[in-house]
C-alpha cells in the first residue's frame, strides 16, 4: 500500500491505533487546546499524506519544529505514525493484533521503543513492570516464529 491511499483505518491494528493515540498525549492528562492542536497535527499530516496541502503549507502554518514533526511523520505509514505516538504499553497491544506486513513496517519502531524503555528504567524496575514482562513475551514470540521459518 502506498503511503497516500490510506482512507481511514481497516486493519485491526489501524483501528486499535488510532483508537488509543486518540485516548491520551504522551505528556498525559489532556485539556482542550492540546487536544485541539493533536487532532490539527493528524489533520495536517494526513493533509500532506494525502497531497491535499504541501510542506510550504505546514512549515507557514506552524513553528519550525512542529512543521519539522509533522512532515517527517508525513513520510510514515499512518498506523507507524500513530503506532510512534504510542505509550509502549498501548503500542504492544497494537503490535499484537497487527498482520505481519504491518509488523514488518512497525518492527523498528517497537525497537527503538524498546531502546528508551530499557534507558529510562532500571534492570530492578523493570523487573517487576508488567509492560517489560510484555515486551519480553514479544520479542520472544518474534524470535520463536522467526527461527522456525529459517527450519
Amino acid at each position: 500500500m502506498r503511503v497516500s491511499e490510506w482512507e481511514g483505518p481497516t486493519s485491526e491494528a489501524e483501528k486499535l491505533a488510532q483508537e488509543k493515540a486518540s485516548d491520551h498525549m504522551p505528556s498525559g492528562p489532556v485539556n482542550p487546546e492540546q487536544l485541539a492542536a493533536h487532532q490539527r497535527n493528524i489533520s495536517l499530516e494526513d493533509g500532506l499524506r494525502n497531497g491535499e496541502i504541501s510542506r510550504g503549507e505546514v512549515l507557514r502554518k506552524l513553528p519550525g519544529r512542529e512543521a519539522e514533526q509533522i512532515i517527517r511523520n508525513a513520510g510514515m505509514t499512518p498506523l507507524q505514525a500513530r503506532f510512534v505516538r504510542l505509550p509502549l504499553n498501548d503500542a504492544l497491544d497494537v503490535w499484537a493484533v497487527a498482520t505481519d506486513k504491518e509488523k514488518d513496517d512497525l518492527h523498528r519502531l517497537l525497537w527503538n521503543k524498546r531502546v528508551n524503555y530499557i534507558q529510562s528504567h532500571s534492570p530492578s524496575q523493570r523487573g517487576s513492570d508488567p509492560v517489560w514482562l510484555k515486551l519480553q513475551k514479544t520479542y520472544a514470540d518474534l524470535n520463536r516464529s522467526r527461527t522456525a521459518l529459517v527450519n
